[in-house]
């Protein structure tokens, strides 16, 4: 009998590890699986992950440049979702965040070019059902000299 529940829990465990592999190649434009931390999902309260702030060094970034992004990010629910930078649409760094509220720094190599759209997203793999989809994105046109900021 001990046998038969050890069975089924470690074939259950195997299930959930098999179901966790993503293949984010939609996402990401790359063919490498990503293991997503299994999350259980509460079905009375859905959560929210915001963006408070982002500032980012140097200002005007030039080719070859380390910009530092400083994120500062709340949330009213569980868990430990990914923050992603992307630039352009590719994912350049990505972290987790671990407690609220937190400041989590990212970094990028500038490219070359006059201007280049720095994408910041919580969650990138809608791993959380939240409240709010829309708050935890933030979205920025760097142009050397210029900045025009958008929201999405």
């Amino acid at each position: 009998m001990r046998k038969n529940v050890m069975a089924i829990m470690m074939a259950s465990l195997m299930l959930i590890t098999i179901f966790s592999v993503i293949n984010v190649s939609a996402q990401s434009g790359t063919d490498v699986p990503i293991l997503r931390h299994f999350q259980p999902v509460s079905l009375t309260r859905k959560g929210n992950y915001w963006i408070e702030d982002v500032s980012y060094s140097p200002s005007e970034p030039s080719e070859g440049d380390q910009v530092v992004f400083t994120i500062s990010v709340d949330a009213n629910g569980e868990g430990h979702p990914h923050i992603a930078i992307y630039l352009d649409g590719s994912i350049q760094d990505m972290g987790m965040l671990i407690e609220f509220p937190s400041t989590t720094v990212l970094s990028i190599i500038w490219p070359a070019g006059d201007s280049h759209t720095v994408r910041i997203k919580v969650d990138p793999f809608n791993a959380y059902e939240e409240s709010n989809e829309q708050d935890n994105i933030w979205q920025e046109d760097i142009e050397s000299g210029e900045v025009s900021e958008s929201q999405s």
